[in-house]
């Protein structure tokens, strides 16, 4: 029996969210739909408007299974060579020359291109609105995270992650920009999802199949993530 993303989240609910040290995910493994990615984008080149794709491919990720076949396991990239980490240390580094940051003028370009600039669903109309959306949302939340760590109060924004083959923690999907700051800031305990464990990973494992097994493995990942780098292990 294929158990999906779907499955495992209703039956284990808050179990798959592991608080973790965000410094100790080194890798980027892409999307948190590795299996049915592909298949996803194709219905979108096929059918571009939003709101009739959409429908398609909400149930194509019903599918998605939760334990992820090795060829299915996108190449990792570290974390530092993420364009998002980028663009985030050049913000938190440059923050009193706002106007010199590749985020900032990431923004004023698509304004001037678009008449419109876009951080999720967040709208920006004029450059003094880009202005105040960095001070009073960003750094509000850069100065947060470095005060008193990771705050469900700033917004339910918790990303994603996959377990490798290894057991190590690779970032998946969303909540990057958050998990970003949190990691540069030196945040020590990080909420993510977990979208899926590699088989090989899941294969290993002495426990009973299942739902009890990948609750089981969940909880020594989040054991290890926790720990300092030079007293972790991994099974």
């Amino acid at each position: 029996m294929i158990l999906t993303k779907q499955q495992v989240y209703r039956e284990l609910e808050d179990k798959t969210t592991l608080w973790i040290d965000p410094r100790q995910i080194s890798y980027y493994a892409g999307t948190k739909w590795p299996v049915t990615k592909n298949t996803q984008m194709r219905i979108e080149s096929l059918i571009p408007v939003s709101r009739l794709s959409y429908p398609i491919v909400k149930r194509i990720r019903t599918h998605d299974p939760y334990i992820i076949p090795g060829r299915f396991y996108r190449e990792l990239v570290p974390v530092e060579k993420m364009p998002r980490y980028f663009k985030v240390k050049n913000l938190i580094e440059n923050r009193e020359d706002l106007t010199s940051t590749v985020w900032y003028k990431k923004l004023v370009r698509d304004l001037e291109t678009d008449g419109i600039a876009r951080h999720k669903e967040i709208e920006l109309y004029s450059e003094q609105e880009i202005t105040e959306f960095f001070h009073s949302y960003v750094f509000d939340l850069v100065d947060s995270m470095a005060a008193t760590g990771y705050s469900m109060k700033k917004g339910a924004d918790i990303g994603s992650a996959l377990v490798g083959s290894d057991g190590r923690l690779h970032k998946a999907g969303s909540g990057n920009h958050r998990f970003i700051v949190a990691r540069i800031v030196g945040t020590s305990s990080f909420p993510v999802r977990i979208a899926g464990i590699h088989r090989e990973l899941y294969k290993k494992s002495d426990q009973n199949n299942g739902r009890d097994k990948i609750a089981g493995i969940l909880e020594e990942v989040e054991r290890n993530h926790a720990l300092s780098q030079e007293s972790r292990s991994f099974a």
